[in-house]
């Protein structure tokens, strides 16, 4: 039966996904919020064992996600992401499909040296307010640290990196579930400084062997990461 059954499945990149035969299913949702679905026969990523393959549909009726209605006799294409927040929303490229579970960051001693102590804080920030590089007003997070109306991600455990007059913010990772495969998030207040989870890593892989006043210094003068949304 097992065998029958995973002869019938055939898609794209079967080398770098695979499918449950223990029943699972997953809950997935649009990015507009008005139209989901109950995915049977989930996909999930080799690379990352909470990754799930974001399918896609044009069943959305929706105004919010065909303003124009039909394009061509059909309506807009999207990708439906996994309302569990154990479950992290791919999409079908192989690129995405082959990015690994990422590090948390902090767990090493190295990328630990680099971070701010929770007691050497900046005192003007206690919070930092996130919305989408692209979607901006229009944002929409799935997560409890989301606002009321799910626009806006409000990061009351922020973190900092060293620095003796600039340090960076560390952006609290989560995705705008309005974007297709996601929207990276980035800090509403235009004079806060930032850098992503990823750019650090690579930082302290470049210039982790130094001091900490080194590494101060260098990060003041690190550039923050960009506020122009990247193109598709």
């Amino acid at each position: 039966m097992q065998q029958n059954h995973l002869a019938l499945l055939t898609f794209s990149n079967q080398d770098l996904a695979y499918t449950r035969i223990d029943s699972t299913v997953v809950e997935a949702v649009c990015p507009c919020g008005q139209y989901k679905i109950l995915d049977t026969s989930p996909r999930f990523t080799c690379a990352n064992e909470r990754g799930y393959v974001m399918k896609s549909t044009r069943k959305c009726r929706s105004a919010e996600c065909n303003p124009n209605g039909k394009v061509r006799g059909k309506y807009v294409s999207k990708n439906m992401a996994p309302v569990s927040e154990g479950l992290i929303g791919v999409c079908q490229n192989r690129t995405s499909l082959r990015a690994e579970k990422r590090q948390p960051l902090g767990s090493s001693n190295q990328c630990t040296r680099v971070i701010r102590s929770e007691h050497d804080l900046p005192s003007c920030l206690p919070a930092v307010t996130l919305w989408c590089v692209r979607c901006k007003e229009k944002t929409k997070i799935q997560s409890p640290f989301a606002n009321k109306e799910g626009t806006r991600l409000i990061d009351k455990d922020v973190r900092w990196t060293l620095g003796r007059s600039r340090p960076l913010y560390i952006v609290k990772e989560s995705l705008c579930r309005n974007c297709p495969g996601g929207g990276r998030l980035i800090p509403v207040h235009q004079a806060v400084p930032f850098i992503y989870s990823g750019r650090l890593r690579s930082f302290v892989a470049q210039f982790g062997q130094y001091g900490d006043d080194i590494i101060a210094q260098l990060l003041d003068e690190w550039p923050s990461s960009s506020r122009d949304a990247r193109s598709k």
